[in-house]
């Protein structure tokens, strides 16, 4: 039975100052509206929204000395999207936040997130759009409960990832021309990387992939038989093997190997790409090293590719276009 999963936006204010890192993680709700977070769960995806300013915070020393610590500015729009880590928790003895303006808030109400991209972006303009907000809506007191968090149907969800690529800020890999001439390369293999390159969303059983490049060439002369890009703009390199026995690790170093290249290539953070070995079938050892170091694997049925193969539909891959 599939479990229903919650989709999520949650506004922050920009970092302190004195904080090195720009990006808001997790969810925090104020006390006495934690019930806006009722349905939230491990799993569940959630928009991180960043405000364009926020409160100065008061820090009291030891000694009773008083200081404020301004915010850097923020970017005004969505800049993360991530997976819910854990559940919403109480987060023990912490106290409530002091602010210059004189207002405290305690944020005992928490749940991690990780981080699945980072390189897009939605204004708040089109933050409103999307809700039904007039345009010019601050979002301040934002959410079920004014608790900065409020769930979102799916539909709304799939039109901020749509919008949230559109804002990225790195250029796509340029595709490459398929190379079918590689020397040594089999029949198996050829048309099993031709049907996961025609069929990305069946062969990964995940929606809205898409086919960038087949054949695409590093520096190093290290050559991925295909890349591809997930929904939320993560690129994903692809090592095709025929069938994998528990001896044979040379795939799935390949796929080691793209994961660590590509974000370099395309100057991304390494979260932001995935490594895949397909084949027709791996062996169990394989897929326990593959799930140990971050490589997604999955086997293609040869009665798929053969169906598709003698089908009357057009067989070629994807070409680069002119």
């Amino acid at each position: 039975m599939l479990l229903s999963m919650n989709y999520w936006i949650t506004t922050h204010w920009p970092n302190r100052i004195d904080d090195e890192d720009d990006i808001p993680w997790g969810i925090y709700l104020p006390n006495g509206r934690e019930m806006a977070g009722a349905d939230l769960a491990t799993g569940d995806l959630v928009l991180l929204y960043q405000s364009k300013t926020g409160r100065p915070e008061v820090i009291l020393s030891p000694t009773g000395e008083r200081r404020i610590i301004g915010r850097k500015q923020g970017r005004e729009g969505i800049v993360v999207i991530a997976r819910v880590a854990g559940n919403l928790e109480a987060r023990g003895d912490d106290v409530p936040t002091k602010y210059a303006d004189g207002t405290e808030i305690w944020w005992r109400w928490s749940a991690s997130t990780e981080a699945i991209v980072s390189d897009g972006f939605v204004h708040r303009k089109k933050v409103n759009s999307v809700l039904g907000y007039q345009e010019g809506n601050s979002l301040r007191g934002f959410g079920d409960y004014h608790s900065g968090l409020k769930k979102i149907s799916k539909d709304q969800f799939d039109m901020f990832i749509r919008l949230f690529s559109d804002g990225r800020s790195s250029k796509p890999i340029s595709p490459v021309s398929i190379n079918r001439e590689r020397l040594g390369e089999s029949a198996d293999h050829l048309h099993l990387k031709e049907y996961v390159a025609a069929n990305p969303s069946f062969a990964l059983k995940e929606e809205g992939i898409e086919w960038i490049a087949t054949e695409y060439l590093f520096p190093t002369a290290d050559c991925a038989d295909i890349v591809l890009r997930d929904r939320y703009g993560r690129y994903i390199g692809v090592e095709i093997e025929v069938d994998v026995s528990h001896l044979q690790v040379d795939g799935l170093l390949q796929a080691v190997k793209y994961r660590f290249m590509v974000p370099i290539m395309k100057g991304t953070n390494l979260h932001e790409t995935r490594a895949v070995l397909i084949a027709y079938s791996i062996s169990g050892k394989i897929k326990r090293l593959c799930e140990k170091y971050e490589v997604d694997c999955f086997e293609v049925e040869r009665s798929a590719v053969d169906s598709w193969l003698n089908s009357d539909r057009d067989r070629r891959p994807p070409c680069q276009s002119n």
